[in-house]
């Protein structure tokens, strides 16, 4: 569904610009605001994937905006564009706010702009675009009742495994150098950034040592994972296959960076993924994902993400948690994928 959306909407602006600067040609750029005079956000994505033509582009701009770049098209097509994307929708289409070239528009012989639309004329169209991209826009919240299990289940382990997590930290500080935790940056709903807590089990400067191991690297795509890593500790190893490294994560999880269960918080940045992976990335990430319940020894990251965006697609419940949960716990006895 999310692979035609444009984050990068200022570079096809610029070349939109460029290309107009030569030949005269109007283009039209649309701002739209999902709010309460319109449909959800959901709805104007599909209504853009529809109904757009092939060569006009649209992507998030601002923290609230929707853009639609129409090419060769003065604001009085943008606005017949407009009418046909809202074509059928029960509330009749929102007020738009065209953004032209008024030059380009001028040569073109159109008419005035329309007085009823909010108009702003720049020679050279620069707008703020969203780093978390339409993806941010369409992120939904977590439902109240997971969020309630949550917080609940998240204080209760937290306090049910202060023991364990005692003797680990305690183990890590007498078998290696270094703090006892792990601190590293990781991607959430709507592609927001937050620290991820685990355990360490890695000896320090072991991201120094990632490229000299490229060559045993067993995951497609841009993710590590190499057997018997030489980089882990003593006990890292264990702590890996037990999963006894995750437990700081509960912490992610009372905090809401993070859900029980859900598509896994990966290292890699936005930036690394394929349009296509991206709608991961429209629910929270949880400790627990189907990849570990079914897919633990699978090295496609392709196949990662479409189980991912399986489970993004889904509605959420808590027959489908639960069950996910207990084929985790399963695939940790069992030592599926250990590596």
């Amino acid at each position: 569904m999310l692979e035609p959306i444009l984050d990068d909407l200022n570079d096809r602006i610029e070349l939109e610009t460029t290309r107009a600067d030569c030949d005269g040609h109007a283009f039209t750029l649309l701002f739209f605001a999902p709010g309460a005079e319109a449909a959800e956000p959901r709805d104007f994505v599909n209504r853009c994937e529809q109904r757009l033509r092939a060569g006009d582009v649209w992507g998030r701009v601002g923290p609230d905006h929707i853009g639609v770049l129409l090419p060769f098209t003065t604001d009085l097509g943008a606005l017949r564009v407009w009418e046909r994307i809202w074509q059928g929708s029960t509330h009749g289409p929102p007020k738009p706010e065209l953004r032209y070239s008024k030059e380009r528009v001028v040569a073109q012989g159109s008419a005035a702009p329309d007085p009823a639309v909010a108009v702003d004329v720049w020679p050279a169209p620069r707008v703020e675009v969203h780093p978390g991209g339409v993806i941010a826009l369409l992120a939904e919240p977590l439902p109240r009742w997971k969020r309630a299990l949550d917080v609940g289940l998240g204080l209760i382990g937290l306090f049910l495994m202060a023991p364990v997590m005692a003797v680990v930290a305690l183990a890590i500080k007498l078998t290696s150098d270094g703090p006892v935790l792990f601190v590293h940056e990781r991607t959430g709903r709507g592609l927001t950034r937050f620290p991820l807590l685990k355990f360490r089990t890695m000896i320090p400067g072991a991201r120094k040592r990632q490229k000299s191991l490229a060559s045993i690297n067993l995951m497609s795509g841009p993710l590590f994972k190499v057997d018997r890593d030489p980089r882990l500790t003593s006990i890292g190893h264990f702590l890996r296959v037990t999963s006894l490294d995750e437990l700081p994560q509960l912490w992610n999880v009372v905090r809401g960076d993070m859900s029980l269960v859900g598509p896994r918080a990966l290292s890699p940045p936005p930036s690394e993924y394929l349009p296509w992976h991206l709608e991961r990335f429209l629910v929270s990430p949880g400790v627990a994902c189907a990849w570990q319940a079914y897919h633990r020894a699978e090295t496609d990251f392709d196949a990662w993400m479409r189980s991912d965006i399986q489970y993004a697609r889904c509605p959420s419940s808590l027959r489908k948690d639960l069950r996910l949960m207990v084929a985790i716990l399963v695939s940790v006895l069992r030592r599926d994928g250990s590596r």
